[in-house]
C-alpha cells in the first residue's frame, strides 16, 4: 500500500512537472534536427505551412508493469507515403473536430478504442510540418491513469505497439545509419529501434523533442 501510494505520489509530481515544461520554450528545432540535419526551422516554413492540411497525433502516457509507457501504432500496407511506417495514433482534421485535440482524441479512439472521457490532456510538442505528405502535425500530450484495453481498428491499424519511456530517453537511444524503404526508395535514417520496429521519420523527430523534454525532468526513471 505504501508503495503504491509512493508511486501515485510521484506520477502526480511528473504530471506537474511535464505540465510545466510543456508550457514552456519547447526543443523543437533543435531536436528535429537531430533525426533530420536538413530539417528548416518551422518559421522559414511558412509559405508551405499555409496551404498545409492539418492534422493531430497523441502521445498518450500510461503506467504498465511498474513503468510509465506510451503507444504506438504500425500502419497498413498500402498505397501512400506512410504505408507501413510506426507512428503515434492520429490522422486528420475533420470539420466536426472542435479542435486540434479533439482531432488526436477522436482518431486515437477510433484507431485504438482510447477513451477520450478518462484522458488528461497535459499539454502539446511542437507542431511539425512533413513535407512529402503536405501535413501540419499537432502532437498532443495526455495521461491515463491505467493502461487503456487497445482495441485495434483492423482497417487503419496492423500492429499495436508499447515502449516504456525509458527507452525512448537518452542521445544513446537515437541510432545512425537504420536502412529503411519509402517511395523514394532506400534510404539511411537515424530513428528509435523498438524491438523489430524502427521509428523513424516525422514520428522520431517528435519523439526525439519529447524525450529531450523528458531529460528535465525530476524523475525516477
Amino acid at each position: 500500500h505504501r508503495n503504491r501510494f509512493r508511486r501515485e505520489m510521484m506520477i502526480e509530481q511528473f504530471k506537474k512537472e511535464l505540465i510545466q515544461k510543456l508550457g514552456e520554450e519547447k526543443p523543437a528545432w533543435n531536436a528535429h534536427r537531430k533525426v533530420m540535419s536538413h530539417r528548416q526551422p518551422i518559421e522559414d516554413l511558412s509559405m508551405k505551412i499555409a496551404n498545409a492540411r492539418k492534422s493531430a497525433v497523441l502521445l498518450l502516457i500510461y503506467p504498465h508493469k511498474k513503468q510509465l509507457h506510451t503507444v504506438f501504432i504500425k500502419r497498413p500496407t498500402y498505397e501512400g507515403v506512410h504505408s507501413g511506417q510506426i507512428a503515434l495514433p492520429g490522422g486528420a482534421e475533420e470539420e466536426e473536430d472542435k479542435s486540434l485535440l479533439h482531432t488526436a482524441l477522436r482518431e486515437a479512439e477510433e484507431e485504438l478504442a482510447i477513451h477520450a472521457k478518462t484522458t488528461d490532456v497535459l499539454g502539446a510538442l511542437s507542431p511539425l510540418y512533413v513535407p512529402p505528405s503536405n501535413f501540419l502535425i499537432e502532437p498532443c500530450v495526455a495521461f491515463q491513469p491505467e493502461r487503456p484495453i487497445f482495441q485495434a481498428d483492423v482497417f487503419e491499424v496492423a500492429e499495436v505497439v508499447e515502449c516504456p519511456l525509458i527507452n525512448l530517453v537518452g542521445e544513446d537511444k537515437l541510432i545512425d545509419n537504420q536502412r529503411v524503404s519509402s517511395v523514394n526508395g532506400k534510404m539511411l535514417v537515424k530513428g528509435f529501434r523498438l524491438n523489430y520496429h524502427l521509428i523513424w521519420g516525422a514520428t522520431a523527430m517528435i519523439i526525439k523533442e519529447f524525450a529531450e523534454i523528458l531529460e528535465q525532468l525530476d524523475f525516477e526513471w
